[in-house]
């Protein structure tokens, strides 16, 4: 028969199980890519889902506080007013994915015959949402004014996440006639 040794007979073996090893390689690398686009199409849909969700919100809460042509809270007393002006804030910070730290009323006091209300609000927002708050206050109604206003990179626990959020401190006037 046939004279042929194989020097290290375990050779042949062993390069039929690296060659599997390999192929089992690729192929988890493939489902791996496969599994991080089907994720990455998943939180595609999850971020439009929640985009609508917030235009619907924004759109109730928008019919809600527009008050056309109201300029200033017409309430019988000064913490009536400031209680609407209180509630005018939440709503608003609802519908931006406001996380409020502080609402403050401040000291109400009388200025040219009106009454002026003062709150101070801080918290973080979606860096996203920054402008689309900033510029809903600036058209609510009775109107808002910005006194004063901080922003800083909000604190993060952790690096992995997509929508970073601005620190805020706004000091808000309005005022009531009286």
């Amino acid at each position: 028969m046939s004279e042929f040794h194989f020097a290290k007979p375990g050779a042949p073996a062993r390069a039929v199980l690296l060659a599997q090893l390999g192929l089992l390689a690729v192929i988890a690398l493939c489902l791996m890519l496969v599994w991080s686009m089907l994720q990455s199409r998943a939180d595609q849909a999850r971020d439009y889902r929640d985009v609508i969700a917030q235009r619907d919100i924004l759109m109730n809460s928008e019919t809600a506080l527009d008050r056309s042509g109201v300029m200033f809270f017409e309430q019988d007393t000064p913490q009536l007013a400031q209680a609407e002006f209180t509630d005018t804030l939440q709503a608003l910070a609802e519908a931006y994915e406001i996380e409020l730290e502080v609402l403050q009323a401040e000291e109400v006091a009388r200025v040219n015959g009106m009454v002026q209300l003062t709150m101070v609000i801080s918290g973080a927002v979606p860096e996203a949402r920054l402008g689309d708050f900033l510029s809903a206050l600036a058209n609510a109604r009775p109107v808002i004014l910005a006194d004063d206003m901080n922003l800083r990179r909000a604190r993060i626990l952790s690096r992995r996440v997509q929508d970073r959020k601005v620190a805020f401190q706004l000091d808000l006037k309005a005022f009531m006639e009286g």
